[in-house]
């Protein structure tokens, strides 16, 4: 096969695989505290992304921290959740790239 047939398919390809790649991401980080203020620890922090139905979920450390990096931009909402205590619950997260 020639090179010069080869090189539109590779460009057709390319035009159509950026189209494919996220327009960016960000990031949703906090701090989880009980109504005194102290950090909890292992709370258990799950987002979806309304649009995809996808979700990610990781655990605060000792500090009551938490960050999920990279996520697509989107509309999310965040669930939080502890042994001992209400199950928070919020939507309308509108994550944009590059925001944090």
């Amino acid at each position: 096969m020639k090179m010069s047939s080869i090189l539109p398919v590779l460009a057709l390809l390319l035009v159509f695989s950026t189209a494919c790649w996220p327009q960016g991401t960000g990031a949703i980080h906090g701090n989880i505290a009980d109504p005194s203020g102290l950090a909890v620890p292992n709370a258990t922090v799950t987002v979806k992304m309304v649009e995809r139905g996808t979700t990610r979920t990781v655990q605060t450390d000792a500090h009551g921290e938490y960050v999920l990096p990279q996520l697509p931009v989107g509309n999310y909402a965040v669930t939080v959740t502890s042994q001992g205590f209400k199950q928070h619950h919020q939507e309308g997260i509108e994550l944009t790239a590059n925001q944090n």
